[in-house]
């Protein structure tokens, strides 16, 4: 007879700060070392990952209707995991959307190029500055009879060996035991990632993901710079916002089309920057999303002298996934008629309830009290010199990993009063 169906629960969370830290931090990232396997596995993942999080950017900023913010690389690793355990036509459609290397179904050759990425985008700040934190958990109901390859290779590849909960007696105890690895990985700025009530008696499984990453701009912006100055939101308000000024020598990059301007400000160490794509002339978001496939709008870059207005900002999300999912062709993982989760526990009795994804991003003028001290005098330079790059309405950005063009986070800013 055919067993009950199940509901397996995917959960992708991130939490980013950038500007002045919290005391502590997270959790040290754990030693990593570079796994065996094709570098073409790798390679395909990178362009992967980089092609869905471009797709998922116009789906969820559209939603949010305003500010925006999630981390795709959070989503593309917690999916992977859940697409490790999957058959047939819904790893088909897993390995479709998210690009991943190798045949569908090929769990092994995907999870090594996700170590191996991970190894390359971590960082423990020990040398710039900078940290980039990954984690992955998974939590699964004692006594279940899951496969011992998918849980192998879960712990072998995404750090993730499994940690049980008793989801069917004590729902309220399991959520509160995710909820605070994810408070511990993300220093506190993500403390409740499940709300009551989304874990319940049929509860098997939940695979979790966080990120966390504190990055010190490379050239400070001075606080004593910083004025209120207006921001032209999308409906044609004018708000006053505090908006920072730097004047950037080196480094910084910069490119423009007919319908934007791309300023590439790098944070220390040269690993990782921000991309911010600003509309220029009567062309919207819109028209710059249209022109985001492929990651054209970063061709062209070069060194350019700009002096930089940017608003502070603060955005913090929390979204439902599927129906995103389900629009960019992931299907049979939701439903509970086609859903093939076989490679998790041998039968077909497992489907995705729900994927939640929260994100949190603060921008300042300093990065960390030490860096502050460094850039304090660092911006006393003529105002007038360099290609002024004023960001007074409606743009987008990006948070990169340079060497492997790995999208971290990504987020638009319509109103950054809110």
């Amino acid at each position: 007879m055919r067993r009950t169906m199940r509901r397996t629960i995917l959960t992708a969370e991130l939490a980013a700060l950038l500007g002045s830290p919290a005391c502590g931090g997270p959790p040290a990232p754990a030693t990593c070392s570079v796994a065996s396997g094709d570098p073409a596995a790798t390679s395909q993942l990178e362009s992967g990952n980089r092609d869905f999080a471009l797709a998922l950017y116009g789906p969820i900023t559209g939603a949010a209707n305003g500010n925006a913010f999630f981390s795709p690389y959070s989503i593309s690793s917690a999916l992977a995991m859940i697409a490790a355990g999957a058959n047939g036509t819904t790893a088909s459609q897993l390995w479709s959307v998210l690009g991943l290397p190798g045949s569908a179904g090929d769990g092994m050759t995907a999870g090594v190029a996700f170590a191996n990425l991970d190894c390359a985008v971590r960082t423990d700040g020990s040398s710039n500055g900078n940290q980039l934190n990954l984690a992955n958990a998974v939590y699964g109901q004692k006594g279940f009879a899951f496969e011992k390859s998918f849980m192998t290779l879960l712990s072998a590849d995404y750090g993730a060996p499994l940690r049980t909960e008793d989801f069917e007696g004590d729902p309220t105890g399991a959520t509160s035991d995710i909820n605070g690895w994810v408070s511990q990985e993300t220093d506190g700025k993500i403390p409740t990632l499940l709300s009551p009530g989304i874990i319940d008696a049929a509860t098997r499984l939940v695979l979790v993901n966080a990120i966390y990453f504190k990055g010190h701009w490379a050239t400070q912006f001075n606080p004593m710079e910083t004025e209120n100055a207006p921001f032209t939101t999308a409906a044609g308000a004018q708000v006053s916002v505090p908006t920072m000024e730097n004047y950037y020598v080196t480094p910084a990059s910069y490119a423009a089309t007919a319908d934007y301007a791309v300023a590439e400000l790098p944070y220390t160490g040269g690993q990782v920057a921000m991309d911010i794509v600003l509309p220029s002339g009567d062309a919207g978001l819109a028209a710059v999303e249209a022109e985001l496939d492929g990651g054209a709008f970063l061709a062209g870059l070069s060194p350019r002298a700009l002096q930089v207005f940017l608003p502070r900002f603060q955005i913090s999300q929390s979204i439902e996934l599927i129906p995103t999912l389900e629009g960019l062709g992931i299907q049979d993982a939701f439903n509970p008629a086609t859903a093939d989760f076989s490679g998790m526990d041998g039968a077909r009795d497992l489907v995705i309830g729900f994927v939640v994804h929260q994100a949190v991003i603060s921008v300042d003028e300093t990065g960390s009290t030490a860096a502050a001290a460094t850039a304090g005098g660092a911006v006393t330079l003529s105002a007038n010199i360099g290609l002024p790059f004023i960001v007074d309405h409606p743009f987008l950005f990006f948070i990169r990993d340079l060497p492997t063009s790995t999208i971290l986070f990504a987020g638009q800013i319509d109103d950054p009063s809110q």
